[in-house]
């Protein structure tokens, strides 16, 4: 009888009093916290893909939750809890993303209605100018969403403009990165017509070689009008 009253309330847990670390800290250690940060079972955790993860800041959470007496368990579902939670939140963002970029375009359908075509390949042909040697490294740079930022409504129809205005002047070819090959007579369309065929011949995914490429037709229409002008007598 005696070892049996000395067995009753033997794995009960006697909560500390405020103030007693010692107390509190095997208070967490009989509840399951590891001795130390780096010893936290994460039942195989892996951050998700499209969530940038920092993983010195993984490793400050870790210690700040074993400070605060968290288990494995815990900690994972908490990891576990975020992760899912960035991934939902980025992937609204990219949809939102998506959606704005969609909604410019037909924005510019509406506002540019006949001359869409033709107001695309100015932008182009600005870009083109604007970035000289560097124009195929702009074309790659991507926003958050994963689109070309060339591609952008917005940027699209300030190239545009700036394409009204460079056209006073006449465009500019940057063969060799260079400038100077004014387009508006024929020996500028000649470089420039030449320029295009250079790097459409290095590059198999060139929107002038690559029949799927969606500016390919823009380009197509843009090495006539130069070969035509390239013909005129100056």
């Amino acid at each position: 009888m005696i070892n049996g009253q000395k067995m009753i309330g033997a794995d009960k847990i006697v909560v500390p009093k405020d103030g007693d670390a010692e107390g509190w800290n095997k208070v967490y250690d009989r509840l399951g916290r590891p001795e130390s940060p780096d010893k936290y079972d994460l039942g195989g955790f892996k951050p998700p893909e499209t969530v940038p993860w920092n993983a010195e800041l993984q490793t400050e959470v870790l210690g700040a939750m074993h400070e605060a007496g968290a288990n494995s368990k815990q900690v994972t579902a908490a990891l576990n809890a975020y992760g899912k939670g960035q991934e939902a939140a980025i992937a609204k963002m990219n949809a939102a993303l998506d959606a704005q970029v969609e909604a410019g375009i037909e924005q510019l359908k509406t506002d540019w209605g006949g001359d869409f075509d033709r107001n695309v390949t100015l932008a182009n042909r600005s870009a083109e100018e604007l970035f000289g040697a560097d124009f195929e490294a702009a074309r790659n740079v991507k926003d958050a969403a994963g689109n070309n930022v060339l591609d952008n409504p917005v940027f699209v129809r300030m190239l545009q403009k700036a394409g009204v205005m460079m056209t006073e002047d006449g465009f500019h070819g940057s063969a060799g990165g260079g400038r100077g090959n004014n387009t508006a007579t024929p020996e500028g369309a000649a470089a420039e017509a030449k320029r295009i065929r250079d790097a459409a011949s290095q590059d198999p995914a060139h929107p002038y070689r690559n029949r799927r490429h969606p500016e390919h037709q823009q380009y197509q229409k843009r090495m006539l009008d130069l070969e035509r002008k390239a013909g005129e007598k100056s």
